[in-house]
């Protein structure tokens, strides 16, 4: 049986209060300095701080607890827990420089006919995604790994929706720079 990694918790409950905590205190201290180079170097970080605590929401919502065994995949979440056939899901996908390990899992809900999509933090990364892609491969020959999406994408995502928050900061600092 392949399981979640225990830190699954802490990413999901500790690590977002903590990066928002963050984010403010980057906003408020930005906005309180008064000597221009003190102001430079908190009012940068901030956009960043806040597009990280997006990327971290993100990773809250999707990511849940699993296990995998010959039976099926089980999916635990306050809610209630759900047991998942093989052959309900469309694929697996590995996240590039992720530490630790995550992948993504995309099924469809037998019950409410929708797909969903969720990440997991796996004890042993390449271990579980490889047994998971066995068993769907056994439950639907029809699979293929050609169907799985890059495995950069979610770093081409990441990277993508930075730039906003860049230049942003750049254009701030610039702009302020001139004014003082």
């Amino acid at each position: 049986m392949y399981k979640s990694s225990k830190n699954t918790y802490a990413y999901k409950y500790m690590f977002f209060p903590l990066l928002l905590a963050i984010s403010v205190y980057l906003d408020v201290s930005a906005l309180r300095q008064e000597n221009v180079w003190q102001y430079y170097w908190t009012n940068f970080p901030a956009p960043m701080s806040w597009w990280a605590t997006a990327w971290f929401l993100i990773l809250i919502l999707r990511i849940r607890h699993v296990h995998a065994d010959e039976s099926g995949i089980t999916i635990f979440s306050l809610s209630g827990n759900k047991t998942l056939a093989y052959r309900n899901v469309e694929y697996v996908s590995e996240i590039a420089l992720t530490s630790p390990g995550r992948f993504a899992l995309k099924y469809t809900d037998p019950q409410t006919m929708r797909a969903k999509k969720i990440l997991v933090i796996p004890e042993e990364t390449p271990e579980m995604a490889d047994f998971i892609r066995k068993h769907i491969r056994r439950e639907n020959p029809k699979y293929s790994s050609a169907i799985e999406p890059s495995r950069w994408s979610t770093l081409r995502l990441a990277l993508i929706t930075a730039i906003p928050f860049v230049l942003y900061g750049v254009i701030q600092n610039v702009v302020t720079g001139l004014a003082k």
